[in-house]
C-alpha cells in the first residue's frame, strides 16, 4: 500500500510525533482507522448536554485532528472523515448511538476541510487560525442542512421553530466551529516547526 504524500507542517508541528509521519502502512491505517471509530463513537454516543447550536463539532474535530497529528499525510483528513462515517452508520444501524443531520455533516466536512486549510505551509497561529476557519466551513454546512431540516418539519416535537432559532444559531454555529478548529490545533501541534534530527554518518 502506497502511503500519500507528508504534510510536513503537520509532522514537524505535531506535539505527537518527532518531526516525521509514521511510514509504515500498517501502523498507519490502524490508526486512523482507530482515531475514525474514535470519531464516530464521540458524534453517536456522547452527549456533552451544552445546549448551544453548533458545539457538535467539538465531538469530530478533536479525534480527526487527533488522527492528523498521528498520522500527517495530505488527504488523510478527508479518509478520516470518510471512515468515520462509515463507522457511524454501522453503529446506528445497530442501535449503539444516533446522531442529527447536523453533527453527521460536520464529521462528514472537517476532514475536507482541514485537509485544505493545512495544503499549504503554516505553522503557529496561521495554522491555528486556518483550522479555526475550516471548522467554520464545515460548521456552516451543518447549519445550512439544520435549517433545512427545520424548514421541511423533520425536528422532533419541542424542539425551536426556524423563526425562532435561525438567528441566533448563525452567530453560534460560527463561533463554535472556529473556536473548536483553533483549540484542537493548539491541542495537538505546536507554534513552530521542529527540524528532523540529522542522520547518523
Amino acid at each position: 500500500m502506497r502511503l500519500a504524500p507528508e504534510n510536513t507542517t503537520l509532522a514537524r508541528t505535531s506535539r505527537l510525533l518527532h518531526g516525521s509521519a509514521p511510514t509504515s502502512a500498517l501502523t498507519s491505517g490502524l490508526i486512523l482507522l482507530g482515531c475514525s471509530l474514535l470519531t464516530a463513537v464521540c458524534v453517536t454516543m456522547v452527549d456533552l448536554s451544552l445546549r448551544i447550536p453548533g458545539h457538535a463539532i467539538l465531538r469530530s474535530i478533536l479525534p480527526i485532528t487527533l488522527g492528523l497529528a498521528l498520522v500527517p499525510r495530505h488527504g488523510n483528513g478527508s479518509l478520516l472523515s470518510g471512515l468515520s462515517l462509515l463507522f457511524a452508520g454501522g453503529l446506528m444501524s445497530l442501535r449503539w448511538g444516533e446522531s442529527g443531520m447536523g453533527a453527521l455533516t460536520s464529521m462528514a466536512l472537517i476532514g475536507p476541510s482541514l485537509d485544505i486549510a493545512t495544503a499549504t505551509s503554516r505553522t503557529g497561529w496561521g495554522l491555528y487560525l486556518r483550522c479555526g476557519l475550516a471548522g467554520v466551513a464545515a460548521n456552516f454546512a451543518a447549519y445550512v442542512v439544520r435549517a433545512g431540516s427545520k424548514a421541511a418539519s423533520w425536528d422532533s416535537l419541542g424542539m425551536r421553530p426556524l423563526t425562532e432559532w435561525w438567528s441566533g444559531a448563525a452567530v453560534t454555529y460560527a463561533l463554535c466551529g472556529l473556536i473548536a478548529g483553533v483549540l484542537s490545533a493548539c491541542l495537538w501541534f505546536g507554534m513552530s516547526t521542529r527540524s528532523q534530527s540529522p542522520e547518523s554518518p
